[in-house]
């Protein structure tokens, strides 16, 4: 068996029994898959527009306040991790439909890029919550002082 004939023979093994998918499902898979990447548009430019509008209360506050610049880091980084969420439901919708394997492949290996994104995304989250609350609480104290 050469390794040319290896995908030739996974996709043979791979493909659908039934023969072609109904197109009202592939359409409705379409669609779906569409509207995921759409979400997660929305949702990088909602952040945006909230991260830009918290680093114009810290511009404004000329920079006293630290807890309003990791607030924005925070905020961003919801929204990012919320639309990585939803570029990862549109890659799983395709996978469902997908009947090419090395398709097949390549999303299985951006899915697993996309989770640990997400991972160490969440992580730097958690980091900045603990340093927010930090930053609040030093502000508090300089005030009573």
């Amino acid at each position: 068996m050469k390794l040319d004939s290896i995908p030739k023979f996974l996709d043979t093994l791979f493909k659908e029994h039934s023969g072609e998918m109904n197109p009202y499902v592939l359409k409705f898979f379409t669609y779906s898959e569409t509207l995921t990447y759409l979400l997660a548009c929305v949702c990088v430019l909602v952040g945006f527009a909230i991260s830009f509008k918290n680093l114009g209360r810290f511009v404004a506050k000329k920079g006293e306040t630290y807890s309003d610049l990791v607030k924005t880091r925070i905020s961003i980084g919801n929204f990012l991790n919320l639309s990585l969420t939803f570029i990862l439901a549109g890659h799983v919708i395709r996978l469902i439909y997908s009947s090419h394997i090395s398709t097949i492949f390549f999303l299985v290996i951006v899915i697993l890029v996309r989770e640990l994104m997400i991972y160490y995304l969440d992580k730097e989250i958690k980091e900045l919550h603990h340093t927010y609350f930090e930053y609040k609480k030093l502000e508090k104290e300089k005030k009573f002082h």
